[in-house]
């Protein structure tokens, strides 16, 4: 099931990439909606000519062709559901599934499982047991640095914690939805998705609300989702509060909350707040919708928020996940061939065509990498962690000073209203849409760490580090009282900053011997700002 809609809206957001982008990655990749989805297939049953293991083998094969390193993550016997719209019953919080012949499926299960894994080890392929939801401990392995991404179709994974979601339909055709890409694009993090998915229904709270669509469960995070780290359940009581007229509105309220708003955006050198955001509001005020008792402060919503916040997984090390892309040695390809003979019961002549296929194909992707020198990432440089601290330094140098003369550092296409509009162009949405989304990036602008480069370590100066390290940390603005970390104005390089090339830059870093001066670490307003 997933989040109501939520799969479907996305699709406008994705981004195509090209197979090579994916080359050398480590992806982890739902299993158990790999087997659910041939099971209705029907690649089991017995009148077919394909199993569920040769079905398995010749996706994985896929995989492999592309140079991908695979990470299979798989649910218990216990937590799959075959009769259910929900893949796993694990949705439930680990409870078992009710469904018709139980007890067989699960004798069937554990044998299919039990091929699976046997599979998997004969071809030298990780598999990771899931505590309880596959999707969550494809997330945990993620947010651990042990994959870079995930291959499959549920926007549960980044409730989870997800950053990089990879739709395979064929080795051709690949679409990624990167939690970067609907930050930046929609103004939405982790918790206002998880938000969304209390108010649209879900895997874990599937009632939701009545007569929240996607396009107005987008209108009421936009509106009650104050800051980026809110959390879900308290975006959930402001609306709840609001629309129940326990918060009664009115148009002093309304004069007084922008006055305080515009007092304090002033201070704080932000952004005044849309003009629109009044009305959305108010028609959310009147829209009378009917909340289920005790929402959002049940124990149901909590426990469907501490689902996605804190889910149950197995602990994973970065030894058990070691491998390699090498054609395996002809002592280990032999017994693979017979394994494979075996098990998907094809002749050895077919085994032995499609596995030189799959390694030749694999090995030509390899070496044009190597000539090309291609080297990629899924996610944007800010966020990616698998840069070193050089290449870090250089590509955040690189997009701030590139960027610095128009301000804008976006990498995706931009919302339009005009539906003649390209693809290339920009994406659709309808006014109403489009005004949410436009609030909600509003807000994420205020929030957002913002990465700063010390000016002086980029034109070489011998200043000394901490001394630069402040000012470059200080915004632009009168200096205060209350913040004594501050320096004074006067302190401020405020020159336009130096177009370098990268060669430079990188004798420039690497020829310090401390870390990159440059500040990666974003602040708050109000707070004391973040030096490194």
């Amino acid at each position: 099931m997933g989040v109501t809609g939520l799969w479907e809206y996305m699709q406008k957001f994705a981004e195509s990439i090209s197979p090579a982008d994916l080359a050398r990655k480590k992806l982890a990749v739902d299993g158990t909606a790999w087997i659910i989805e041939l099971h209705r297939k029907g690649c089991v049953s017995p009148s077919k000519a394909k199993s569920l293991s040769l079905a398995f083998f010749q996706r994985t094969c896929r995989l492999m062709e592309a140079a991908i390193e695979p990470i299979i993550v798989f649910d218990t016997a216990k937590t799959i559901d075959l009769d259910s719209s929900r893949a796993p019953a694990r949705r439930s919080n680990g409870r078992k599934a009710k469904g018709k012949g139980d007890h067989s499926h699960r004798l069937m299960l554990l044998k299919e499982l039990d091929d699976l894994k046997a599979l998997l080890d004969k071809m030298d392929i990780r598999y990771v047991e899931a505590a309880c939801d596959s999707v969550a401990q494809c997330g945990q392995l993620e947010m651990d640095n042990l994959v870079e991404g995930c291959v499959a179709k549920d926007m549960n994974y980044f409730l989870f914690g997800g950053r990089n979601l990879t739709l395979v339909g064929s080795i051709e055709k690949v679409q990624l939805f990167s939690m970067d890409m609907i930050t930046e694009t929609q103004g939405l993090n982790r918790h206002r998705l998880i938000a969304l998915a209390i108010l649209l229904g879900c895997d874990t709270y599937e009632r939701g609300i009545q007569r929240v669509g996607m396009v107005t469960g987008l209108e009421i995070i936009a509106e009650f989702s104050l800051v980026d780290d809110d959390h879900p359940q308290t975006i959930l009581d402001r609306f709840r509060s609001y629309c129940s007229h326990e918060l009664e509105s009115s148009t002093n309220d309304s004069e007084m909350k922008s006055k305080l708003y515009k007092f304090r955006s002033y201070c704080s050198h932000e952004l005044e707040s849309s003009t629109n955001d009044s009305e959305m509001k108010s028609k959310l005020y009147k829209s009378g919708f009917n909340f289920p008792s005790s929402f959002p402060n049940s124990d149901a919503v909590a426990e469907a928020i501490n689902s996605y916040l804190l889910p149950s997984v197995n602990v994973v090390t970065a030894d058990s996940l070691t491998g390699s892309l090498c054609d395996p040695a002809p002592h280990v390809r032999k017994p693979m061939e017979e394994f494979l003979v075996k098990l998907l019961k094809l002749e050895p002549k077919r085994i032995t065509k499609d596995l030189d296929d799959v390694f030749s194909k694999r090995s030509k992707v390899l070496s044009e990498m190597r000539q090309q020198k291609i080297d990629k990432y899924m996610t944007p440089p800010l966020s990616s962690s698998s840069l070193s601290s050089t290449d870090s330094a250089i590509e955040l140098t690189e997009s701030v000073v590139s960027n610095s003369s128009s301000g804008s550092r976006s990498r995706y296409r931009p919302l339009v209203c005009d539906k003649q509009v390209s693809e290339d162009d920009g994406i659709y949405c309808s006014k109403r849409e489009y005004s949410a989304l436009e609030a909600l990036k509003k807000k994420m602008s205020l929030y957002s760490p913002t990465p700063l480069i010390l000016e002086a370590s980029l034109r070489g100066d011998s200043e000394d580090t901490s001394r630069s390290a402040s000012a470059a940390s200080s915004r632009q603005g009168p200096a205060t009282h209350r913040n004594r970390r501050r320096p004074a104005v006067d302190t401020i390089d405020s020159s336009p900053v130096p177009k370098i090339s990268r060669d430079e830059l990188t004798t420039t870093i690497e020829g310090t011997s401390h870390q990159p001066s440059i500040i990666i670490e974003g602040f708050r307003p109000g707070k004391p700002n973040a030096v490194c």
